[in-house]
This record gives structure tokens, C-alpha cells and sequence, in this order.
């Protein structure tokens, strides 16, 4: 369930920030792979928890402006 949540966190992240599905499938390759890397580093689910909400946090905000800007 953290690795759901962190996932779609960072994908909401990247769909705000970027335009071209090219550079965002790039940046999301790359972060799935240090994401990973992280997990075995730390494998805590707290560290994922804590992770997960605010990577969504962020996420939120960052969609709620664009959709600001685009209205």
C-alpha cells in the first residue's frame, strides 16, 4: 500500500510539472530507480508512510496550481 501511494504521489508530482510524456516518462524511470534504491537502503514502511504524504501533498499542490493557471 506505501509503494502504491509513493508511486502515484510522484506520478501526480510529474504530470503537473511537466508537458511532454517523453521527458516525464524519463524522470519517471530515473526516480522509480532511486526510489528503489531507497527501499533498500531504508526499509522501514514508516520512512515510505512519511514519504507517501508528502510526495501527495506536494502532489495536490502543485496540480491545484496548474489548474489555476489553466483556467
Amino acid at each position: 500500500m506505501a509503494f502504491r501511494a509513493v508511486a502515484g504521489a510522484g506520478a501526480m508530482i510529474i504530470g503537473a510539472l511537466l508537458d511532454h510524456d517523453g521527458a516525464a516518462t524519463g524522470i519517471g524511470i530515473g526516480s522509480g530507480l532511486v526510489l528503489a534504491g531507497l527501499g533498500d537502503i531504508l526499509p522501514s514502511l514508516g520512512v515510505l508512510a512519511a514519504m507517501a504524504a508528502f510526495l501527495l501533498l506536494c502532489g495536490a499542490w502543485l496540480l491545484r496550481r496548474s489548474l489555476q493557471r489553466a483556467l
